[in-house]
Formats: C-alpha cells, structure tokens, sequence
C-alpha cells in the first residue's frame, strides 16, 4: 500500500487526520463499523478497504453486508471520509451487480462507491 507512507511525509493542510486499512473479514460491520467516520480534526480521513470482495464471500450475513456498504457512501461529497476500495480483478463483475455503485468498476485505477 503506498498511500500509508507516503501520507507520513505530508505536512500542514495536505496530510490527512488518519489512514485506517482494514480487510473486512466475515464480520465487517460488527467488526469494523466505528472505523467508517472521519477521525476528529479538519483534514480527510483515508479508509484503505483491502480485499474488498471478502464483503461478498465471507460475509454470510445479507443484513450485515448491507449494513458495512451503507456505511461506505459516508464518503460523498462533503465528508472528510475518503474510501479507497482494493478489490481483486477477477471480482469486478459482481461490482457491477452491486447497487450502490456510483459508477460501474472498470479495470482502471479508480472505482467511486458512492450514493
């Protein structure tokens, strides 16, 4: 992950309130549901989500599952709460069934979740 130590060497308005990285396991939201709100301070917050598709395999729960995703799109405009999603490339088709992608997942570096 390159977005950790390089956020170390900012300074002043450009270093962010905090870098979380998490990987959501087979209990997102029991386990990680604190960790999707900004950190206290006027900068944004980085939440790193690695494995992203562990939401769709581990997570049995569909209660659950839709609970950590309703908390993703804390990351709409205006929220210091920026999301950064990696997710496997052979998983990127059952992105695009997802209902609340903003914009459907390409190949490309960047994939938005959003409202």
């Amino acid at each position: 992950m390159l977005l950790a130590p390089r956020s170390r060497d900012l300074d002043g308005p450009h270093r962010p309130a905090a870098v979380r990285i998490l990987t959501p396991g087979g209990h997102p939201l029991r386990t990680h549901a604190t960790l999707c709100a900004p950190a206290l301070g006027e900068q944004d917050t980085y939440l790193v989500v690695a494995q992203f598709e562990e939401v769709f395999i581990l997570c049995h729960d569909p209660i659950e599952r839709a609970g950590f995703l309703a908390r993703l799109p804390a990351a709409a405009p205006g929220s210091r709460l920026r999301v950064v999603l990696g997710v496997r490339v052979d998983f990127l088709r059952t992105l695009r069934r997802a209902p609340r992608a903003r914009r459907r997942p390409t190949r490309s570096p960047t994939c938005w979740w959003g409202r």
